[in-house]
């Protein structure tokens, strides 16, 4: 199950990102991302992640990749502040195979940033420290996909870097 923790996470980094002229509603794909490139903690290691985040914590990283062995999907539980319109599977097929891509995705959510992904939220057994996959897509070949690395300052997570894992 999706924490209320994960959740707010996410809401975080979201705000964070979203493009100043996007003002419609958000579009968040329901089922969490699973960046099948970064299915092992020794991926990471090969990618760099430890040598940018020296203090990021193997659990953390473990927490996330045992999360996504957990099939779950979101909910409207985001903290964020515009509408949020959970895109699942099945309405993405529709949209982007039969009704005409992204001219039928802006007909529908006109001034949103088109669509974003997200992780699970791994989380260090102090639950100090938090790492996502983050991604939006918002043209056919326009989009961008980072690791986000956070740290709770006592006052809630904060991100402390970011690593660009895809862009198109």
């Amino acid at each position: 199950m999706i924490s209320n923790l994960e959740y707010q996470i996410i809401s975080d980094v979201l705000i964070a990102r979203l493009p100043p002229e996007a003002t419609g509603e958000i579009v968040i794909a329901t089922e969490p991302m699973i960046e099948r490139d970064f299915s092992t903690i020794s991926i990471y290691k090969e990618f760099g992640v430890f040598a940018r985040f020296p203090s990021l914590e193997a659990e953390t990283i473990l927490s996330l990749l045992e999360k996504e062995r957990q099939p779950d999907t979101f909910k409207s539980l985001f903290t964020l502040p515009r509408m949020v319109t959970l895109l699942d599977e099945d309405e993405t097929k529709r949209i982007f195979r039969e009704c005409g891509g992204w001219t039928s995705f802006y007909e529908k959510f006109p001034k949103s940033a088109g669509r974003f992904f997200f992780s699970r939220v791994g989380l260090s057994p102090s639950r100090n420290q938090a790492i996502l996959h983050f991604g939006r897509q918002w043209h056919g070949r326009a989009g961008s996909g980072c690791i986000v690395f956070l740290e709770d300052t006592g006052k809630g997570f904060v991100e402390v870097g970011k690593m660009r894992t895809w862009m198109s």
